[in-house]
Order: C-alpha cells, then structure tokens, then sequence
C-alpha cells in the first residue's frame, strides 16, 4: 500500500463507532509509524482528524490514539487513568507505558495489567526508559520481580537490559536483589549484558558486596 493510499483513508471521516474496528495493537504500530515518518501536512491532518475522534471514541481506540500521537500527552493519562478505573483491563492498554510521563501512574498501570511483562515487547519498555529516565526503575522492579511462569523468561531478560540504561542508585539496587532472586543462569546471562552495556551497575553491585 502507497503511503498517500494510507493517508487518504485515514483523513476521509469515518463514524466515530467504526474506530473500534481500528483498534488492534498492530493497527496502532502501523498508524504510529506512519504518521512518525509523514510530512507535516500530513501530519497535522491526521492528528486534527485524531482531535475529532477523541471524545467520542471508545476506550481501546483513545489508547490507540494515544500511542500513534504521543505529542498529545494529555490523552496518554486520560486513557490511563480511564483503564485504571475499570473492572477489566482493556486490550492493548500496556501500549500506554510507551506514552506516558508519569512514572508513578505507568507503575500503577502496569501493575493492573494481567501479564504485563509478557505483553510490553522491548521497544515499547525502551521507549518507557527513554521516557522516564531514573523514575522507570520503579516501573522495571514491578515487571521484574512477580510470581507467574514467566518469571525467569526472555521477557524478563529484556526488562533487565532496559534496568541497565539507567545510571541510578536505585537501578544498582534493583539489580542487586535480581542477583538474589534469579536462578545461575538467567544471572550469568545479566551478568554477560552488563558486561557490556552497564559497567556502572557492576561497579557499584562490587562496592556494595
């Protein structure tokens, strides 16, 4: 599909119901890179389109929108705070841990997800990292440190290479109970990361022992 065909489609006006349809996580991807990489006409057309839609739209479609134009950053918190208020997580809300600048409301979010450290891929934990820089370690400890089968997974694995971008006291600590709570392997395997990516933690894991 021709760019310009997406950006047709997206900017002819639609019932704001038929957004729903819109709003699988995959959509989302799709939506977010191509109006990353768009021109800034196209741009702020789909994002004046995004603005008509908001209000009326259905939840899982706001998260969407939230996600596709993170430069709305009011949308982020309110879908979040709307996610939160609910009995069930709706789909693809762990999508706003990507968007959001509130470390203390992405915690609670993502500490109300089922799953949670299975669903965030890596791009959007890296994306959180960049985001809240120190105050994702909080973020990263309630990922990391929970009772399910995927405690020791690649997806935790993940999860402690984002821990390791962060240059912290509290990051060290994070990684120093990670060395308590994990099994040999998946801790050589951290070790092998920092290695090479988080000298800083090592060095201030020795000061500590």
């Amino acid at each position: 599909i021709e760019n310009e065909e997406v950006y047709a489609s997206w900017l002819q006006p639609f019932d704001p119901e038929s957004v729903g349809t819109r709003g699988y996580p995959r959509y989302w991807w799709y939506l977010r890179s191509l109006f990353t990489d768009a021109s800034h006409e196209n741009h702020q057309a789909g994002l004046e389109v995004a603005r008509t839609l908001w209000s009326e739209a259905p939840l899982r479609a706001r998260i969407g929108l939230a996600f596709a134009f993170p430069g709305e950053a009011s949308w982020a918190r309110e879908a979040a705070e709307a996610c939160l208020a609910r009995d069930e997580m709706p789909q693809g809300a762990h999508f706003l841990v990507a968007v959001l600048d509130d470390g203390e409301l992405v915690e609670k979010l993502v500490r109300a997800i089922p799953g949670a450290a299975k669903l965030l891929e890596p791009l959007l934990t890296y994306r959180m990292v960049k985001n809240l820089g120190p105050a994702a370690v909080g973020v990263l400890e309630a990922l990391l440190f929970v009772e399910d089968d995927s405690r020791f997974s690649d997806h935790r694995l993940e999860h402690a290479k984002a821990l390791a971008l962060i240059q912290s006291e509290s990051s060290a600590l994070a990684f120093s109970k990670l060395f308590e709570d994990w099994n040999t392997k998946v801790v050589a395997r951290a070790k092998s990361f920092l290695n090479t990516n988080g000298a800083h933690l090592l060095t201030a894991l020795s000061k500590d022992a």
